[in-house]
């Protein structure tokens, strides 16, 4: 159901939900007969592996801890987990991806 109402809030408003200080509302989705989603994947994770996936991709974690009904949608409660690494991992791993975002005849991007 999260990602249904994830995918509905990127569909609206052409990006994907921002976390911050404050609660998120995502809209319910119109249809919930269909169940397959468009573009999240969904994976089981060891929390260990899910870290270093995250820090390697500079994503956050989200954990919802609380889904309330409200009359614009769902109301989502938990906690952000703003996952650091040191400056020289971070480095390398911009010099590890630099190179797949160049092509010598047309530049960058």
């Amino acid at each position: 159901m999260l990602g249904h109402m994830m995918e509905t809030y990127f569909t609206q408003e052409k990006e994907l939900p921002r976390i911050g200080t404050s609660t998120l509302v995502l809209p319910q989705k119109k249809n919930m007969t269909d169940l397959d989603l468009n573009f999240l994947y969904i994976q089981q994770w060891d929390f260990d592996d899910l870290k270093m996936f995250c820090i390697n991709h500079m994503f956050n974690i989200i954990s919802v801890q609380r889904l309330k009904d409200t009359k614009v949608g769902y109301s989502i409660e938990g906690n952000v987990y703003d996952l650091k690494a040191s400056e020289d991992f971070y480095r390398l791993r911009f010099e590890e991806l630099l190179p797949l975002n160049t092509d010598a005849d047309d530049g960058p991007y």
